[in-house]
C-alpha cells in the first residue's frame, strides 16, 4: 500500500482572496487513493474535504479558496490517507491588489454511449479545473491538467448531463452543452 509522503502549497504565501493550488503525493504509485484533508482555519481558507489521486498516480491537486485578511495568518492543512497524516501550512497575508481570474475555454464536451469526454483550456497553466452539472451546480469531477494550460477527462457517465459548467480555481468559468 503506497504511504502518503506529502501535502504542500503552490504558492505557500499568498495574498488573501487569490487562489493557491494544493498537492498531495504518496512515496509511489496508487491503485487510486481518497485523501482526507482538515483544516486548522476555515474562516480563512477553504480546501475540500477530500481529494482523490487517480490511479496510475502518484500525487493529486486540490484548490484552495483564500479570503482577505487584516494580518499576515498561518492556516495549517492535514491530510489523511491509510492512516499515515502530514501537515503542511499556508501563509495568507493582507492583499495589495484584487486577484486576476483566468479564462477558461471547453474545446469539447462531448457524451456518447456512456462515455463522457471534456476537453477544457485556461490561460493559468496551475489551474484547477472542476466540472460540474449545470442543472444542480453539482460536482461532477476533476479535469486532468495535460501542462500548457490543457485539461481532459474522460470517464464513464451514465445519462447525458445536458449542459456542464468547468470552474477554474483561479476564478474562471465556461458553459457548454454536452453534444451527443
Amino acid at each position: 500500500m503506497p504511504v502518503l509522503s506529502s501535502v504542500s502549497f503552490t504558492p505557500a504565501i499568498v495574498p488573501g482572496g487569490s487562489p493557491a493550488t494544493g498537492t498531495v503525493k504518496f512515496g509511489s504509485v496508487t491503485d487510486g487513493a481518497v485523501v482526507t484533508l482538515f483544516n486548522s482555519n476555515p474562516a480563512v481558507v477553504t480546501v475540500p474535504t477530500e481529494t482523490v489521486v487517480n490511479g496510475g498516480q502518484s500525487s493529486g491537486a486540490f484548490p484552495v479558496t483564500t479570503r482577505f485578511v487584516t494580518t499576515t495568518t498561518v492556516v495549517t492543512i492535514m491530510a489523511t490517507a491509510f492512516g499515515v497524516n502530514r501537515m503542511a501550512t499556508i501563509t495568507v497575508t493582507p492583499a495589495t491588489a484584487p486577484p486576476v481570474n483566468d479564462t477558461v475555454t471547453i474545446q469539447q464536451a462531448l457524451w456518447q454511449a456512456g462515455i463522457l469526454k471534456i476537453s477544457a483550456t485556461s490561460n493559468n497553466p496551475n489551474a484547477i479545473l472542476s466540472v460540474y452539472l449545470t442543472a444542480s451546480n453539482s460536482f461532477m469531477f476533476t479535469l486532468t491538467n495535460l501542462g500548457g494550460g490543457r485539461f481532459q477527462m474522460q470517464r464513464p457517465w451514465l445519462d447525458n448531463p445536458l449542459s456542464i459548467t468547468v470552474r477554474s480555481n483561479f476564478g474562471g468559468a465556461a458553459t457548454h452543452s454536452t453534444v451527443k
